[in-house]
């Protein structure tokens, strides 16, 4: 079998597209002199950080027989959008809109029947009928054995137990069946997909349903960063990270309701794509990479201080802005700061642009459907 692919090899192309329905109402966006008002520093850096030349802030493209084509949803909160064709379909959470054992059912058979040669799921907050502590009792889950028997072509070392016991529920799920099909249910735990020639490529998934607690009301969630849900959790060989929630101070909305632990293990293991969905504002991508100036983003969205980030960095943000335009003007190409420590692809994939991550009961114009998946070539 191939080795699985390497961080310093990997790129992608990123096609994004979003449409409007006629159904429903959203929440207005909050307006730039809001956003200022309620956080300054965290908006001046979003300001220089969207700001910096597109060379560093898009991928170079990927053409090819290996290239493989990725499409990212999530949050689809019980509808069955039209999926695009591509090689991998990765679902990020939220399938359901309530959370229950039939629900479940009806989106994982909708997502076992697409073309894709593999499809890999997580829960999300909404998932309550796989939770065990939201349930009070464990559910039998299986790892995608029946794909590896069939097929022959997938591994998977899981991070966490996800086995065993079974469920007595009016709905059950045949996750035998499911797996023949080609989905793959990940619960923090990893899988190795091999993708046969042209390609003949390994990629190795990790899956993750846990987000920030924010309802009484959701599943798998932890209450704060003190827990340390994720420290060491992906394992470091990792190429594709999925999780529900998204990293904070990336695409998790101006409010910056995503997990700084969670970016943390990101910058250990610096996968080359990592999908998530929950904070539907945030719907979009971003190429983010490991050096000096993007830690300073960073540490100016999230660093402390009354509003939410520190001015020392978004002091030492603007300089080294200055730098990185002179030397895209005098020496053209693509300029990083520092070692060169790799990127990876950030998508938020929510389907749904409701009030954000929606908690179990849902919230007013949270299923509205207005965004398109979106593909990726890797």
């Amino acid at each position: 079998m191939p080795s699985p692919l390497t961080m310093s090899t990997t790129t992608t192309t990123i096609t994004t597209t979003t449409t409007t329905k006629t159904r429903g109402t959203t929440t207005p966006h909050p307006s730039n002199l809001d956003q200022f008002l309620a956080a300054p520093t965290p908006f001046l850096a979003r300001v220089l950080y969207n700001s910096l030349p597109a060379q560093r802030r898009q991928p170079p493209e990927q053409h090819g027989e290996e290239a493989l084509t990725v499409v990212c949803v999530s949050d689809t909160h019980g509808q069955m959008p039209p999926l695009p064709a591509g090689d991998l379909l990765l679902h990020s959470g939220d399938l359901t809109a309530s959370g229950t054992m039939g629900e479940l059912q009806d989106a994982l058979q909708w997502i076992a029947s697409q073309p894709h040669r593999y499809k890999v799921v997580i829960a999300g907050n909404r998932e309550l009928c796989l939770d065990e502590e939201s349930r009070g009792r464990p559910l039998s889950i299986s790892n995608g054995s029946g794909a590896q028997d069939e097929k022959a072509s997938i591994t998977s070392s899981s991070t966490t137990s996800t086995t065993t016991t079974t469920t007595t529920t009016t709905a059950t799920i045949d996750w035998e069946k499911l797996s023949a099909a080609g989905l793959v249910y990940l619960q923090n735990s990893s899988i190795t997909l091999h993708f046969p020639a042209p390609r003949d490529r390994c990629i190795k998934i990790f899956g993750s349903p846990l987000s920030p607690r924010h309802s009484p009301h959701a599943a798998f969630q932890y209450a704060s960063a003190e827990e340390q849900p994720w420290h060491g959790m992906i394992p470091p060989d990792t190429d594709i990270v999925l999780t529900h929630t998204p990293p904070q101070c990336h695409l998790d909305s101006w409010r910056r309701l995503g997990c700084g632990v969670l970016l943390r293990e990101l910058w250990r293991v610096r996968p080359a794509l990592h999908v998530f969905g929950h904070v539907h504002a945030g719907y979009g991508v971003e190429v983010v990479r490991w050096d000096e100036m993007q830690r300073l983003y960073e540490g100016a969205c999230a660093g402390g201080g009354g509003s939410g980030g520190s001015a020392w960095a978004l002091v030492r943000m603007a300089g080294m802005f200055v730098v990185c335009w002179v030397s895209y003007g005098l020496f053209g190409g693509r300029w990083r700061w520092g070692d060169d420590q790799g990127e990876t692809r950030m998508v938020n994939a929510s389907a749904s642009r409701g009030r954000g991550g929606g908690g179990g009961g849902g919230e007013a114009g949270d299923s509205l459907l207005v965004n398109e998946p979106i593909v990726v070539r890797l």
